[in-house]
């Protein structure tokens, strides 16, 4: 008869199944203040188009008027 020993050891390279230092709470908050920054941001781009809509519709009224005259006058002159 013989005697057999196992033991063992884990390895000194397996990782943790969750990293040191991680927090669901940091990582929920990190999120909301995302959110909040999106959210800014979009509401500044909101507030600089109400600003500049006036400019931005003359400008566009005045295309649209220019296009609006060329194909009248286009179709006025293939009717005669």
């Amino acid at each position: 008869m013989s005697l057999i020993t196992v033991r063992l050891k884990p390895e000194a390279t397996a990782k943790p199944l969750v990293r040191v230092g991680w927090n669901i709470v940091e990582i929920f908050k990190s999120a909301i203040r995302g959110i909040v920054i999106a959210g800014q941001v979009l509401g500044t781009i909101a507030i600089w188009l109400l600003i500049f809509s006036p400019i931005w519709g003359i400008i566009l009224g005045i295309i649209y008027w220019r296009l609006r005259k060329r194909k009248k006058a286009q179709l006025e002159k293939m009717g005669t």
